[in-house]
């Protein structure tokens, strides 16, 4: 059996920099497999909750500014003022497991096929725990953690964080964002305590009986998949969620009315976030990174380009990299956020 427990004491981390660290094939492989499928992973910080199952800090909405003063004044002392606010990891459990005679009949090729039996869990896996850190509801079930879509809304907090792309049309809106991956800040969260943070697998080699569809026993080899999750963001510098783009109206002709212009969006995105090299990321579903390619080639002078960073060729806005996430993950048919 392989127990992965590859993150303990190391904080911050990235899957990218996990996956240099790791000695069994196995495991890289797993990691590789995740990187692949999605890029999220790439510059996103793990790191541990501060209260058990939770993170828990404040956000600062107003800052000590200090007080002018001359000879023989005094001054008030002074406090940052702010929210208290708790994010809570959550857990996610699979289990693959793979006909035991059908791998020993397999002979030499047995071992290659579990793999990529298990890979499709993993691949899955990966999928739905990108979506939920950006949709995830835990007012609709205890057990699930909150998304960013339910984090970053209109209001006092957030209301400077969001960029209105000014869509109408209803369930045909997309959006993408701009994130400054810091620990502390805005990060990934696993539970404080536990031995495998975050990401785990365990490969069971001793078969077991498990159920079929007709509740009849075999003889199966089980693995094991796992992630414990949330996701922290208590600095409203390091994001910002562009939304309200219409997706019914995407065009490479910006200059006709009523398209959105994703090249300008992207402009005043980057210019309101504070951008750390190496951390900071753009995170776009694959329409409209293809309608901002087309947008691009209308016009001059654009600082778009490729660039190898780790071990993947990915597209570059100036000097920020853009990961692209695919339209199930980020989707086209988001309500129209009403903004005021």
């Amino acid at each position: 059996m392989s127990n992965y427990d590859v993150l303990a004491g190391m904080q911050p981390v990235t899957l990218a920099t996990l996956q240099s660290t790791l000695q069994k094939p196995e495991e890289r492989l797993m990691v590789q497999t995740i990187r692949d499928y999605m890029p999220f992973f790439d510059r996103a910080v793990f790191s541990k909750a501060s209260d058990g199952t939770r993170d828990v800090a404040k956000i600062i909405t107003k800052y000590p500014e200090g007080q002018a003063r001359g000879y023989n004044e005094g001054w008030d002392s002074e406090a940052a003022y702010g929210k208290q606010v708790a994010y809570e990891t959550s857990m996610y459990r699979t289990r693959s497991p793979v006909d035991y005679d059908r791998y020993i009949h397999l002979g030499s090729k047995g071992p290659k096929w579990r793999a990529q039996e298990d890979k499709r869990f993993q691949l899955g896996m990966a999928r739905a725990m990108v979506r939920r850190c950006f949709y995830g509801i835990r007012n609709e079930d205890g057990r699930e953690m909150l998304g960013l879509r339910n984090i970053v809304v209109p209001g006092e907090i957030w209301g400077d964080r969001i960029i209105n792309a000014g869509g109408t049309t209803a369930n045909k809106q997309a959006e993408f964002w701009v994130i400054n991956w810091r620990e502390g800040d805005i990060h990934l969260t696993v539970p404080e305590g536990k031995e495998v943070p975050g990401l785990f697998m365990d490969v069971g080699n001793t078969p077991v009986y498990v159920p079929d569809q007709n509740g009849k026993s075999y003889r199966a080899l089980v693995s094991e998949m796992g992630w414990d999750l949330g996701i922290s963001v208590f600095n409203p510098l390091n994001i910002v969620r562009v939304t309200n783009i219409d997706t019914a109206k995407l065009s490479e002709k910006i200059g006709t009315s009523g398209v959105p212009n994703l090249i300008k969006l992207l402009t005043q995105a980057l210019n309101r976030i504070h951008l750390d090299e190496g951390r900071a990321c753009i995170y776009m579903n694959e329409n409209l990174l293809g309608w901002l390619q087309l947008q691009i080639q209308e016009k001059a002078n654009v600082q778009f380009t490729q660039k190898t960073i780790g071990d993947r060729l990915v597209d570059v806005w100036g000097t920020t990299p853009i990961y692209k996430l695919g339209n199930d993950v980020l989707a086209n048919t988001n309500p129209v956020l009403s903004i005021s």
